[in-house]
């Protein structure tokens, strides 16, 4: 019973030096293969940018062309053109694109109407 007992302590044991040089090897593994992949992928952006030449100039343009205007973007955009408080608000989208139009009472107490177009951020102010 007693050597039983003991050969199944030193199996055990040889087994589980066994398991950890196994797990020790995987994760070795595990981290070459994660820096092959880091390898790689560092080397496809250097690719895609030294090809970047071979893309269309209106696909280049159109992927650097700016993010529309937020709401609170276009507001800020009017107020700088004409100081005051906005009394309404619209958005509007024709063949040009989106635009935003403020109601702004200036400080002379005048009505302004402000456009501010979503793409570009350019204001043009009207007088209704």
């Amino acid at each position: 019973m007693r050597q039983s007992l003991v050969a199944s302590a030193l199996a055990a044991a040889i087994l589980s030096l066994g398991a950890c040089n196994t797990m020790q090897g995987l994760g070795r593994d595990l981290e070459a293969g994660g820096r092959a992949v880091a390898r790689t992928a560092a080397q496809t952006q250097a690719d895609m940018q030294a090809n970047r030449a071979d893309i269309a100039p209106e696909t280049v343009a159109a992927a650097a062309a700016p993010a529309p205007l937020t709401a609170i973007q276009a507001r800020a955009r009017a107020l700088s053109a004409r100081p005051g408080a906005i009394e309404k608000e619209e958005v509007s989208s024709d063949q040009n694109g989106a635009r935003y139009t403020f109601h702004i009472r200036g400080e002379d107490g005048a009505l302004y109407a402000v456009a501010v177009d979503a793409q570009t951020g350019a204001a043009t102010e009207t007088r209704p």
